[in-house]
């Protein structure tokens, strides 16, 4: 991962099947580092057996203010993941802008927002260019990431 190549850490990553398989084997003490999503993580705040140290996302999480972000130790780091809706390609921009416009209400709603919200989501929803600009960052990003850890391009 990018963090580890920045800061220098020599891990060894071992894949998982599944999330809920990596973070049962944190807990089981066969992993000893995870780097997972907020959503399946923070329900385990409270548990004695690990310890969540920080959130990659660019600034803390409402649902636990006292965990520090990556960014706090790692100046510029940023690894958030999103949700998303997609769509057939041929699928008329006015369905595809009623579709967001709803979706965009619903997560805004006070009752979704907090839920939301308690599982390390922020809630909210991005324009049509606000979403080509976020694949072209995460295209960059992940181009980074790909040459740091070595992997070399397609033939």
């Amino acid at each position: 991962m990018r963090l580890f190549a920045r800061t220098g850490v020599d891990l060894v990553m071992v894949p998982a099947r599944s999330e809920p398989q990596a973070v049962s084997d944190l807990l089981g003490g066969i992993a000893d580092v995870y780097f997972g999503n907020a959503s399946a993580l923070l329900p385990l705040i409270n548990n004695e057996q690990i310890r969540l140290i920080a959130v990659s996302a660019p600034e803390r999480l409402a649902a636990v203010p006292d965990i520090p972000t990556v960014a706090e130790t790692v100046p510029g780091f940023e690894a958030a993941s999103w949700n998303g809706f997609l769509a057939p390609a041929a699928t008329p921009e006015p369905i595809i802008a009623a579709i967001r416009n709803e979706v965009t209400a619903f997560v805004e709603m006070p009752e979704i927002a907090r839920r939301l919200s308690s599982l390390g989501i922020v809630p909210g929803g991005l324009t049509k260019d606000q979403i080509a600009q976020e694949f072209q960052r995460e295209r960059e990003t992940y181009a980074i990431a790909i040459k740091a850890a070595g992997i070399p391009p397609p033939d």
